[in-house]
């Protein structure tokens, strides 16, 4: 799972799990640290959803009356970063949730596609993302349904 190959560092000031790589000190150190590395340094976001995706892996659709509420909530928020996390999270549950989501995502898939013109490039780098977890179930509907 690469949740954030759409730029886990790039979202000015992230909090950097293990204290790997987040201070302007680690520059000076660091001759060695390539943008390569960067991405895929740990973080608290891609550290988060990937235990989110484990979560949705164990607990499967006995998860979601949990975070369809918090789901609806940040993927409509007028923040930027609260409604990228939201996506993120609607991605980290593809795998394990599929079963559950099947019945939102005739809804999501527009929502989401429409998310691609965001004017944020991390919202719609993250959509691209989540869309690619959801692409078994959308290339299998008729094509009226998209």
């Amino acid at each position: 799972m690469s949740p954030t190959a759409s730029g886990a560092n790039a979202e000015g000031g992230g909090t950097n799990g293990g204290g790997a790589g987040g201070s302007d000190d680690d520059d000076e150190d660091g001759a060695d640290d390539d943008d390569d590395s960067t991405l895929s340094d740990w973080n608290l976001r891609k550290c988060s959803a990937a235990a989110l995706d484990v979560l949705a892996s164990v607990f499967r659709n006995d998860l979601l009356p949990v975070l369809l509420p918090i789901l609806k909530e940040t993927l409509f928020h007028q923040e930027w970063e609260i409604k990228e996390s939201g996506i993120l999270a609607l991605g980290a549950i593809a795998e394990g949730c599929m079963g559950g989501m099947v019945q939102h995502l005739p809804e999501l898939v527009p929502y989401l596609i429409n998310c691609l013109s965001d004017r944020k490039a991390l919202v719609r780098s993250i959509t691209c993302w989540t869309l690619s977890r959801y692409s078994h179930w959308v290339v299998g509907q008729p094509h009226e349904v998209i």
